[in-house]
């Protein structure tokens, strides 16, 4: 059933046939360059979530000025319009006034005349 037949030598690569050699020195668990990349990486972290969480706080802020700005500006154009039909109202008043002291003045002016004629 199953066939045993050697490998020729030339087959079987040389590396795998030597063990591995002892290393004597203790492995460095992290060099510096990796230290101060991970703490980089920390720092760029935290300061870009911070950024980003001050862009929304502005954003929030901007949008609660818009909204203050529209309703006042629709509280003012309400007001002006209020107050151009009250100064028109008292224009008018005015007007009348004006020409009933005008009529009054006239009136005066022809009555002097008169008294100067005589």
């Amino acid at each position: 059933m199953f066939r045993l037949t050697a490998l020729p030598r030339a087959a079987v690569p040389r590396a795998a046939v030597h063990a591995r050699t002892f290393i004597a020195s203790a492995a460095q668990a992290k060099t510096l360059t990796d230290s101060v990349k991970e703490t980089a990486d920390k720092v760029n972290k935290t300061v870009g979530q911070k950024l980003a969480g001050a862009l929304d706080s502005a954003e929030t802020a901007s949008e609660k000025a818009k909204e203050a700005t529209v309703g006042t500006t629709q509280e003012a154009r309400h007001k002006a319009a209020e107050l151009r039909g009250k100064a028109e109202s008292k224009g008018e008043v005015l007007k009348e006034k004006g020409a009933e002291a005008a009529k009054t003045a006239e009136q005066k002016a022809e009555e002097a005349k008169r008294e100067l004629k005589k």
